[in-house]
């Protein structure tokens, strides 16, 4: 926990594969970290532009929980990606899958109140954690502290902890980074753009 991967200008020496755990995709100005683009979990694979591309990491990666990773060097990745086209169309795959998630994060911080971000971000940490929970009580263990939490879903640190208390009406109760969730069903229609019970800015 807390070990930083690589920085903002770094030469990609190797693709980082996450075992277990879970990692932050930061952006970083001269050095110092700026905010959470992303987190990423096991079998989410970090670094993977830079290292396709043979340039410098145009972001930072850290680790935000005690996790495994494995390095794959950047050498081995790129020679074997020339002459395994089944490899090639995975690294083409999933930097479409990310270009389409991002496109979504801009769309909804443009358009979406605080309250529905984190309802949306909380739903997609359910699916990866619990998927094919049916709908009732689950109960989450955060891996990530809510400034993190914060700068990743746009919203202001000093905020947060008004934004996880709007989601109260909809069954979701807070205690640090446990959070239980009544019904996930009543957070996906928030999540969509149902009726909010108190707006948020963030």
């Amino acid at each position: 926990k807390g070990s930083v991967l690589y920085r903002k200008g770094e030469p990609a020496r190797f693709l980082f594969l996450p075992l277990s755990g879970s990692l932050a995709w930061i952006s970083e100005r001269e050095g110092s970290q700026e905010g959470v683009i992303d987190f990423l979990g096991p079998g989410d694979p970090i670094g993977v532009l830079a290292v396709f591309k043979d340039v410098p990491h145009h972001n930072g990666a850290l680790v935000v929980e005690d996790s495994a990773v494995l390095l794959i060097p950047a050498e081995v990745f790129r020679e074997r990606a020339r002459t395994d086209v089944e490899l090639a169309m995975v690294v083409l795959d999933l930097l479409a899958v990310r270009i389409w998630a991002f496109a979504g994060q801009v769309e909804a911080l443009k358009q979406q109140p605080a309250c529905q971000r984190l309802a949306a971000f909380l739903l997609r940490y359910i699916e990866a954690e619990v998927p094919g929970q049916a709908d009732g009580p689950i109960i989450l263990k955060l891996p990530w502290s809510r400034p993190l939490m914060a700068t990743r879903l746009g919203i202001v640190p000093e905020s947060m902890s008004r934004v996880v208390a709007e989601l109260k009406p909809y069954g979701v109760e807070s205690h640090g980074r446990r959070i239980v969730i009544q019904s996930a069903e009543r957070l996906r229609e928030l999540a969509v753009g149902g009726p909010i019970a108190r707006s948020s800015k963030g």
